[in-house]
């Protein structure tokens, strides 16, 4: 009687940290996502020390006799439902110095609005959850969730976006320290890698402004100390809304170039609630 009971309670504990885990998991899915609700679009200008960099690589496979392109400006477009992106605009400027563009630009500029548990891939990432170990500690102010996979998997834009050097491929396991009472994703840990395992850590710090908690930092490191970095963006009050106005990304590493790591990016001159041409959005994935 003694051991039916006693799994009786397992079973039911079991069920209780289930629902523990998806509680967190989606109070710090719907914080992370948050955003102004009047804000549906924006357009601004970009400026980055890469800009020079970037050029010369687009154009050095051009034939010698073909006209490089006038100095093109970079651009960023945000719409509340499809995200950041980046292109270029100007005369002569070839469909593919704008790809080469875009996946040179998304190393730079980091889109802060779901950047952890981004809702547009919930769907992809809810299934993977449901196949997963998941487990949920409690330390302090904090919760932690666990996750770990049966084997190592490529989780591209599932748990957070782009603008890091973390890994997307041969992942085992990943982690979410969650504020318990605001629901803020406060550290991310990814376990990637074959024989030799490597976990990368971001650590986020948030900026409250006017009641608005703006992901202010990200500081990254790595168990075998081959990269570390620090991400910090600068607000500014833009017709009532706190907005990124300048990025500045160090990073240090044996696999870093020297021109990577130091990199500003700054956005100047936005519109905001602007209609959006279709064509900036028409390559996206």
């Amino acid at each position: 009687m003694k051991k039916i009971f006693i799994l009786i309670l397992l079973i039911f504990s079991n069920y209780v940290y289930a629902d523990d885990f998806n509680n967190y998991y989606l109070k710090a899915e719907k914080v992370a996502n948050e955003f102004y609700p009047k804000l549906k679009s924006y357009k601004c200008d970009v400026k980055t020390s890469q800009f020079e960099i970037m050029m010369n690589k687009m154009t050095a496979s051009m034939p010698k006799d073909m006209p490089r392109p006038e100095k093109p400006e970079l651009k960023k477009y945000w719409h509340h439902k499809k995200g950041m992106v980046i292109v270029l605009e100007g005369k002569n400027v070839f469909p593919y110095m704008q790809e080469f563009s875009k996946k040179m630009i998304s190393q730079y500029a980091l889109e802060l609005h779901g950047f952890f548990l981004p809702v547009n891939k919930k769907k992809e990432r809810d299934a993977l959850l449901a196949n997963s170990k998941k487990i949920i500690e409690f330390k302090g102010d904090e919760v932690v969730l666990s996750i770990s996979f049966i084997k190592p998997i490529f989780i591209d834009g599932l748990f957070f976006k782009t603008g890091l050097p973390l890994p997307t491929d041969d992942v085992k396991a990943l982690s979410f320290n969650i504020d318990k009472d605001r629901g803020l994703v406060k550290r991310m840990t990814v376990v990637s890698g074959g024989e030799k395992e490597i976990k990368y850590e971001v650590i986020a710090e948030y900026e409250n402004k006017e009641g608005h908690n703006l992901l202010k930092v990200l500081n990254l490191k790595t168990s075998d100390s081959s990269v570390v970095g620090k991400f910090v963006t600068e607000f500014g009050k833009i017709n009532g809304y706190f907005l990124p106005i300048k990025q500045v990304r160090t990073l240090e590493g044996k696999d870093i170039s020297e021109e990577n790591k130091n990199i500003v990016v700054e956005f100047t001159n936005y519109l905001l609630n602007k209609k959006i041409p279709e064509r900036v959005y028409k390559d996206v994935k």
